[in-house]
């Protein structure tokens, strides 16, 4: 062989290369790529509304009140509805004594009373 069959040889080797890889690419490669970047484009498009939804939710997580928030919260009701019961009380009372003082209600219905009283007296 002479140095002109082997460039011949070398061209055919490189266009039977070349054709074969255009048939691997064309039937197989750059359609299976093709899928893949199709595939990738519509993951980035949820991973866009996915940080869009959690941009939302994240701003309205913040606005969230604290637990410690809500059990102080819970801690002024309760206080302040437990000096509003002890008013009503006191007014029940009161009003229960006098009715007594002007004979309208009997000891029983003065005992009966204080029963259901929220907060008892003191004893003196």
């Amino acid at each position: 062989m002479d140095k002109k069959d082997l460039q011949e040889l070398k061209k055919a080797v490189a266009d039977g290369v070349r054709e074969g890889f255009s048939e691997v690419w064309g039937g197989n490669l750059e359609p299976a790529f093709n899928l893949v970047h199709e595939k990738l484009d519509r993951l980035d498009e949820r991973a866009g509304t996915l940080e869009d939804n959690y941009s939302g939710l994240d701003g309205k997580v913040a606005q969230l009140p604290t637990k410690t928030y809500i059990d102080d919260k819970f801690s002024n009701l309760e206080g302040d509805l437990i000096v509003k019961l002890k008013k009503e009380d006191q007014k029940v009372n009161r009003l229960a004594e006098m009715l007594r003082d002007k004979q309208v209600l009997t000891e029983a219905d003065i005992v009966e009373l204080q029963k259901l009283q929220i907060f008892p007296k003191e004893s003196k």
